[in-house]
């Protein structure tokens, strides 16, 4: 193939980067067969090429089990097609190709594939299939285990402890150790130490699984552990051989890796250079420390087992180099970023901006900083360079600004040296350290004082002459001592060493260095010195034989005291110090002699005892003073349990010298039991102890806070807390003590002392600080009162005053129950009342004094509400009669709406908290309804004045535009003429009032009155037809001269004709004393009439004297006129004043009474005028006489009017019913043919006289009608609500498909029924309930029924519908009759309701109450029975178990039915599909599955009405017949296993393969014929394959065979796989594992209930 072919090239390109060596290469690969064959052979889908030593390649396109490179790869690429296609070109391969790549072991390419690929695209998919994540994870472990362990080049051995391979994380490690404890081929002693070893990993197992998830400070916090952990592991010298250094080197190496790394993934997280600062600096900071206090923490670790005498640290590196360069890195990192920020502080902006500080990161773009590798190294340095030579140009320029800042600080010598390091990195910069000379000589001046002060300080000490000034007192002397002076070394090497890098290049620095050396050296040997002194002494004393340190084993291990009766610990002090000295100089670095750590070992084995015991001790010496005085009698048993231990020890086994028996440190089986009987006879009394106290001090707490409570206030807290108290002695008392009097008593009186301390101040403050009372100031029925009443308010005072008097007869304290009737002495309480009898009557002083103080607060609100008690119309009308009037009331309304806003919210009174809302409310309407009032008034005089001259107007220029046709006309347009002139001038102030009105209209109100503006102009015309009137009236008068006598002659016979009239019908004194109101309503119309005649007739005269006067005629005389009017006069004047009294009084009479009722004040108030005007010196004032007829009826019938309008508030009848009215209409006599509507205030006055004699029954009749209405109401809801109230009906069908309405929504319903009865039960009150109690009986009854029938019926509903379609069914037949009835029942209800769906028809029922409680009692008992059959069935036959009640019932209901046995079998029988009966359908005879497979009985189960029977009997049968097929199916298959397909069904083959597999291949196990076995079976396997289903005959016989063969054949091929697996193991016993893990399949001979099995392997 040409070598110009694109797809070889894309594969040579690829593969070039990976191997190298392209000439090679590319002449292997271009005439490589195998990559002809992969590109065009559609089904070659693999292509391998791998290279042992890069010069020689191999090219693959499958790979073979017998291969035998297949476990060492090299290194190797795998090209595997996805997809069966010719590769055609490059979109080709990437579309179908992929590529993967392999280093020496398979094991280990897949692990890191499986590991850092696909698990974590799986488990980021979210993938649903949880069974693929569990086998991914899993194999993920098996991998992780099989590359850690497996070495491709060499077998298996855990027992060489230096073979690291696959030991690359520390979690490595810690699974290979647990590898070794749960394998089974490693040695004893390999276990034991891999199970010692696993005891310390557990600790850090779960810190390095979950590294990843932690913080950088929890890892910080965490190093110690881990080097503690290493440290256990190291010092393990029980177990042989002991860790190996190298192993041990490794561990610490990959600990660090880890720690390294999980770093730099932290700090890679954050952005280095543009990130926050402090953020920043805090992650390099904390990420540096992490890895310099491993390094720090290790070396000084081995150091530690550099000294240890059983496993030394032998070689001098120390396994940190790794994760330092981390740590220097982010160093470096950090020292960029705080340089960078020092600069910041100490430039301004435009100093930044001068020398460009934004800039100085810029070298380090494109570089990751904490990445180290020596590759990227170079890069680093280089950009560190450019960094610096970034900052020469600022140096000098900071250096001037550090030297004024250092001038300003005023510290010295450690704080000084502070202050430079605050700039320590920028110190560090030749030029800046250049400029600072004067000021770092100024620092190591000072620093060479401190150092001189810390050598005086060490001498002192050293001397004698001091004692160290920080001591720690759990430490010895010696330790606090040595503590010290390296406190002081530390101190004089962090001056000489945080200084060195600033002051290195100073003259006088090697001096200051030699001094610091020089006393760090002699504080070693100090140390060293010291150390020698206490070893000689240490080995003295315990070499000393009479008072030897050591610890003596033959010794009692306590003793009791007998002087002071302590008891005491016969474990030295001495030794206790000393295992404290050896641990602390041990970590200090100093190697223990042998002697003393053998006896430091001694000691520390019993230590834990002896602290324990001296615990016990001490406990014991100081439990009196421990135990509360008065719970000591609680807990005398526990006490006197635990000194019987103490004085009496017993163990398991006694001592040679008898009974008695002494507990010794050399017996640790009995002293440890010694010991643990002691503590848990001590624990048991700490525990009461403490129980006891905690319980004491709780008390103690509440009880504290009882003093705190206000008892006044808060007296429910108050009973509250001191219940809890109750309940804390309760509980002691429940936890079975005794003897709880005394505890009791204790607890009485100081609850006593709180309790009086409380009532004492609630008794001196009761006024302050009782509850509140809430009072409410009102103006009603025009009077300033409180809400509620005075009285009532008074009334509740005084109860809240009596109850907190009478609280000590309440209280109930600490009384135990065990004590019997005794416990009735502890109540102390109720002595308290008399103790403090005598504040009682200041208490009460005060409470007077209260309530006179809460009367007086009415007071100040008196003036504001006088504008309620009066008129506010009249008095306006009264009061404002000029603009100047009303402008004054405006202006005091406004002042007066200031000041009410000052009136208080509310007013405090001790415990009276009186709120002035509603009256400052009033008060508002007040002000507001004097402002319209105002308003009204003012605009009411503006109208009227608009309204009179605008009346003038209309009439001036009505006459002065019409021309007079007569003298009379001539003269009365004359007469006006003049009268007009006159009114002119007296209207001119008026209309100055109406504009200054309409001003202040507009002031106050913002608009005036529009009719102001169209009077302007009509004043005008007028004003122009006055001086025009004259010339028109000249021209008239000559034309009226010639007529004037023809009327004089007419006018006197009209005169007489006029007096004939009136002397004939004047009214005469019979009329006026009749009475009758009609009568003398016509004799007053009759004088109206006959003295308007009369005034026509003087009109018509004096129009002829003026006509005659104007025309210069004589003027005739008429004296009959003079004695007719004198007549006339005399009886006008007294008919007028009867008439004004009528017209009024009409007016009034003619409105209809119920729009007049609400006005009868007008009727009081016209009545009252009348009744003054009468006075008989007011009618002589005005010329009346007050004897006349007409006068003295006036006055008895005003005096009548004046009873009859107070009545009249009773007669309004806003509250009556038309019963009422008829009540009232009877009373009253008023005709029934007037209705209500046409009822007119005169029809009710009429009857005045029968009003003024029947008070008492129209008030009875008002207060009756006020009462019933209320009730009258709510019975009419009721009659409303049981005439609309229907059930909600929906349809249902039953199993038998018969349609039945039933009820919804029952909840709505009970909650309409339960309001009704509330409201029902409200009306009982009313007194004049007793009017429709019939009614309201009626209507409570049938609530209570209907609440009764709705919830038995909704019970009813939900059963039945659970139950029908059970008993539907046929399903229990004993109970159907029950059922029955109760289904027509309930079916016979439900009918009638749908006919009548009206709740209300439920009362109309007889007997329902009975019925529908017997239902309900019948579908109980029906439930019940139901229940108790289906548990009897599922317990005879537990496979009911797996189906529903429905359809268990189906089947029990029936059971001889094969459509129902077919539905169901399949949920009873995982495998039977469906079975085949006899012709009669009363036997099954076969099984069949779901793809046709059919098994025949061998015994056919017989179906009859006992379901669970033969149901029982098909599953026994069913296994019988498989058994048997088994036993058969094995003779027969080994003979010919084809033929067996035909016959025996899928499972008894498969069953009988394995059986047969399994025998056949342990047979040639033991006689190594595996390869023999093997080809046995791949001809098998041809057998089957070669078995033609199609001919086996109908379409499912042939689906059925196939289905057998398939699962014969995957068998067969994993059984090869097995025995090529048992091959390349080359083993050749039973017992490997390689046979021992597979799944393996055994018959017995005999079964019980099955014959004997007809079978027997050759």
């Amino acid at each position: 193939m040409s070598r110009t072919d694109t797809r070889k090239s894309y594969f040579f390109g690829m593969l070039s980067g990976h191997f190298g060596e392209e000439h090679i290469l590319k002449d292997a690969l271009f005439g490589a067969r195998e990559l002809n064959n992969f590109l065009d052979d559609g089904n070659c889908m693999l292509l391998i090429v791998r290279s042992f030593d890069g010069k020689s390649y191999t090219f693959l396109n499958n790979l073979l089990p017998g291969d035998d490179d297949i476990a060492n790869f090299g290194r190797c690429v795998a090209i595997i097609k996805i997809r069966p296609d010719v590769i055609v070109d490059v979109s080709n391969i990437q579309a179908n190709v992929i590529v993967v790549t392999l280093l020496d072991s398979p094991i280990t390419s897949l692990y890191h594939a499986i590991r850092k690929v696909y698990a974590p695209m799986l488990n980021d998919s979210k993938s649903d299939d949880t069974k693929l994540l569990s086998l991914v994870k899993e194999l993920d472990t098996k991998l992780a285990t099989s590359s850690r362990t497996a070495d491709s080049r060499s077998s298996l051995n855990y027992e060489d402890d230096l073979n690291f391979n696959g030991i690359l994380r520390t979690a490595d490690e810690i699974s290979h150790w647990r590898d070794i404890e749960q394998s089974s081929t490693v040695s004893f002693k390999l276990k034991d130490r891999a199970i010692a070893y696993n005891k310390q990993f557990k600790d850090v197992e779960e810190f390095f699984r979950g590294l990843e998830n932690q913080t950088l400070e929890a890892v910080a916090d965490y190093l110690m552990k881990l080097v503690d952990v290493l440290d256990a592991i190291w010092s393990i010298t029980d177990k042989e051989p002991l860790y190996p250094e190298e192993r041990m080197k490794h561990l610490i190496e990959i600990n660090g890796g880890d720690i390294g790394r999980f770093v730099q993934s932290q700090i890679s997280k954050i952005d280095c250079w543009k990130g926050e600062y402090h953020d920043v600096k805090s992650k390099l900071r904390i990420g540096y420390q992490i890895c310099h206090d491993w390094r720090n923490l290790i070396t000084r670790k081995v150091n530690v087992w550099k000294q240890d005498a059983l496993h030394p640290w032998k070689s001098a590196r120390v396994p940190t180099e790794g994760i330092m360069y981390v740590g220097n890195r982010l160093k470096e990192i950090l020292s960029c970023r705080v340089i960078h920020q020092q600069l910041s502080w100490l430039l301004n902006e435009t100093e930044q901006h001068q020398f460009d500080i934004g800039s100085l990161f810029e070298p380090f773009q494109g570089l990751d900083p904490v990445l180290y590798n020596p590759f990227t190294q170079p890069l680093w340095e280089a950009a560190l360079q450019q960094f610096a030579q970034k900052l020469v140009p600022v140096e000098k320029h900071v250096a001037r600004k550090m030297k004024q800042e250092l001038a300003t600080c005023d510290s010295k010598g450690e704080q000084l040296l502070q202050e430079f390091l605050r700039y320590q990195e920028l110190m560090r910069r030749v030029t800046i350290k250049g400029e600072l000379v004067q000021e770092r000589e100024a620092l190591l001046g000072q620093l060479g004082s401190f150092a001189k002060a810390m050598a005086d300080e060490f001498e002192s000490l050293r001397r004698g002459r001091s004692k160290p000034k920080m001591t720690m007192a759990t430490l010895p002397k010696l330790i606090n001592e040595m503590n010290y002076v390296r406190m002081l070394q530390k101190r004089i090497e962090s001056v000489w060493k945080d200084g060195e890098p600033i002051l290195e290049d100073l003259q006088g620095f090697p001096n200051f260095a030699n001094f610091c050396q020089g006393q760090v050296d002699s504080m070693e040997a100090y140390k060293r010195e010291v150390f020698d002194k206490w070893v000689a002494e240490t080995l003295d004393a315990i070499n000393d034989r009479n008072n030897s340190i050591s610890l003596t084993t033959t010794v009692k291990i306590m003793e009791l005291d007998h002087k002071d009766g302590h008891l005491k610990v016969n474990f030295r002090e001495r030794l206790v110090t000393l295992i404290r000295e050896v641990r602390n100089l041990n970590a200090m670095g100093f190697t223990i002699p042998a002697k003393i750590q053998q006896t430091v070992q001694q000691g520390q084995k019993f230590y834990q005892y002896a602290m324990v015991l001296k615990q016990v001790a001490n406990f014991y010496n100081t439990i009196d003073a421990q135990m509360i005085r008065c719970q000591q009698p609680m807990m005398l048993q526990a006490a006197l349990a635990f000194e019987n231990i103490v004085k009496n020890p017993k163990a398991q086994k006694s001592s040679a010298k008898g009974d008695k028996f002494e507990v010794t440190w050399d017996d640790p089986e009995n002293l440890e039991q010694y010991i643990e009987q002691l503590q848990k006879a001590a624990e048991n009394l700490s525990l009461q102890n403490r129980r006891l106290r905690k319980a004491h001090f709780s008390l103690v707490d509440k009880v504290s806070e009882l003093f705190d409570i206000d008892l006044l206030k808060r007296e429910q807290h108050w009973r509250d807390t001191l219940k809890q108290c109750r309940k804390y002695f309760e509980e002691i008392e429940a936890e079975g003590y005794k003897e709880m009097k005394q505890w009791a008593n204790h607890w009485n009186h100081q609850i006593y002392k709180t309790f009086e301390h409380q009532y004492q101040l609630g008794l001196e403050c009761i006024n302050q600080n009782q509850p509140e009372i809430k009072v409410e100031v009102i103006f009603k029925q025009m009077k300033l009162q409180f809400s509620p009443g005075f009285e009532e308010i008074k009334s509740q005072y005084y109860r809240t005053l009596r109850r907190f008097m009478s609280l000590p007869n309440l209280i109930r304290g600490m009384n135990p129950a065990t004590e019997g009737a005794d416990s009735a002495s502890l109540n102390i309480f109720p002595l308290m009342i008399e103790r403090n009898s005598s504040s009682f009557l200041n208490v009460f002083k005060k409470s007077e004094n209260l309530l006179n103080n809460l009367a007086k607060c009415l007071q100040q609100f008196e003036p504001w509400v006088v504008l309620g008690k009066v008129n506010m119309e009249e008095a306006v009308q009264s009061s404002c009669h000029t603009v100047e009037d009303f402008a004054r009331n405006f202006k005091m309304v406004k002042t007066r709406g200031k000041e009410f806003e000052k009136l208080p919210l509310q007013i405090k009174l001790d415990c009276f908290l009186i709120s002035c809302v509603p009256i400052r409310n009033a008060i508002e309407d007040l002000l507001q309804l004097l402002f319209d009032v105002l308003i009204e008034s003012l605009k009411k005089s503006a109208l009227e004045d608009v309204h009179k001259i605008d009346n003038f107007l209309t009439e001036a220029l009505d006459t002065l535009s019409k021309r007079p046709q007569s003298v009379q006309e001539v003269t009365e347009a004359n007469a006006k003429y003049h009268g007009y002139l006159n009114q002119k001038a007296d209207l001119q102030p008026v209309f100055a009032k109406i504009v200054d009105k309409n001003k202040l209209l507009r002031m106050t109100q913002g608009q005036g009155i529009d009719e102001v503006n169209s009077v302007h102009g009509r004043w005008d015309k007028f004003e122009i037809m006055m001086e025009s009137f004259q010339m028109m009236i000249a021209d008239q008068v000559e034309k009226l001269k010639e007529n004037t006598e023809k009327v004089i002659q007419d006018f006197r016979q009209d005169i007489e004709k006029f007096r004939s009239r009136w002397t004939q019908f004047k009214p005469s004194e019979d009329t006026m004393e009749s009475g009758d109101s009609n009568s003398l309503k016509a004799a007053l119309k009759s004088v109206q009439e006959k003295q308007l005649e009369f005034e026509d007739l003087l009109s018509n005269r004096d129009k002829l004297v003026e006509q005659c006067e104007q025309f210069g005629i004589s003027i005739p005389e008429f004296p009959e006129l003079d004695q007719l009017r004198d007549e006339i006069n005399e009886y006008q004047k007294n008919w007028s004043l009867f008439g004004t009294f009528l017209e009024g009084l009409e007016k009034m009479t003619q409105e209809d009474w119920i729009s007049f009722r609400v006005k009868t004040n007008s009727f009081q108030d016209y009545i009252k005028d009348w009744k003054d005007r009468l006075n008989p010196s007011t009618l002589a004032g005005e010329g009346y006489d007050p004897r006349s007829v007409l006068v003295v009826k006036l006055n008895n019938d005003i005096t009548k009017y004046i009873v009859t309008a107070g009545l009249l508030k009773y007669l309004k009848g806003e509250s009556f019913s038309p019963d009422h009215w008829l009540d009232l209409y009877r009373l009253l006599g008023i005709s029934h043919s007037i209705s209500l509507e046409k009822l007119t205030f005169g029809d009710i006055l009429g009857s005045a006289e029968i009003i003024n004699c029947n008070v008492e029954a129209l008030k009875e009749l008002n207060l009756r009608a006020q009462g019933e209405v209320s009730i009258r109401d709510a019975l009419r809801e009721l009659d409303l609500w049981g005439g609309g109230t229907t059930f909600n009906l929906i349809e249902h069908s039953d199993t038998n498909r018969n349609r039945l309405m039933l009820i919804k929504d029952y909840k709505e319903l009970v909650n309409q029924v339960g309001d009704n009865q509330c409201l029902l039960q409200s009306l009982k009150d009313s007194p004049y309930y007793a009017a429709f109690e019939d009614k309201a009986k009626v209507w409570e009854t049938r609530l209570a029924d209907i609440d009764e029938f709705v919830l038995n019926l909704n019970q009813i509903q939900r059963k039945w519908l659970y139950l029908e379609p059970i008993f539907a069914r046929g399903a229990l037949p004993k109970e159907q009759g029950r059922f029955r009835k109760v289904n027509d029942e309930f079916r016979g209800i439900m009918s009638d309701i749908e006919r009548d769906t009206r709740v209300i028809s439920l009362c109309n029922r007889t007997g329902l109450r009975g019925v529908l409680n017997n239902l309900l009692d019948q579908l109980q008992r029906c439930q019940k029975s139901l229940a108790q059959f289906l548990e009897e069935k599922r317990a005879a036959f537990p496979r009911f178990y797996f189906i529903g009640d429905d359809d268990l019932l189906e089947i029990l209901g029936q059971a001889t039915n094969p459509e129902v046995i077919q539905s169901h079998l399949k949920k009873l029988f995982q495998g039977i599909n469906y079975v085949k009966f006899d012709d009669s359908k009363k036997s099954i005879l076969a099984m069949c599955s779901i793809i046709g497979e059919t098994v025949t009985l061998q015994e056919p189960v017989k179906i009859s009405n006992d379901v669970e029977k033969w149901l029982s009997d098909l599953a026994r049968e069913m296994k019988r017949t498989l058994a048997i097929l088994l036993g058969r199916c094995l003779a027969d298959y080994q003979n010919d296993a084809t033929n067996s397909v035909f016959k025996y069904p899928s499972q008894i083959l498969c069953l009988s393969e394995q059986i047969t597999f399994t025998e056949k291949c342990e047979r040639a196990l033991k006689k190594d014929n595996l390869n023999s076995f093997n080809k046995d079976m791949n001809e098998k396997l041809g057998q089957f394959t070669n078995v033609d289903a199609a001919g086996a005959g109908s379409q499912n016989e042939a689906q059925v065979l196939e289905s057998k063969l398939k699962a014969l054949i995957l068998d067969c091929v994993h059984e090869i796989d097995v025995i090529k697996q048992l091959n390349q193991s080359r083993k050749s016993d039973v017992a490997c594992w390689d046979w021992q893990k597979q799944l393996r399949f055994y018959c017995k001979r005999t079964v019980p209930g099955v014959p004997t099995m007809p079978w027997k392997l050759s």
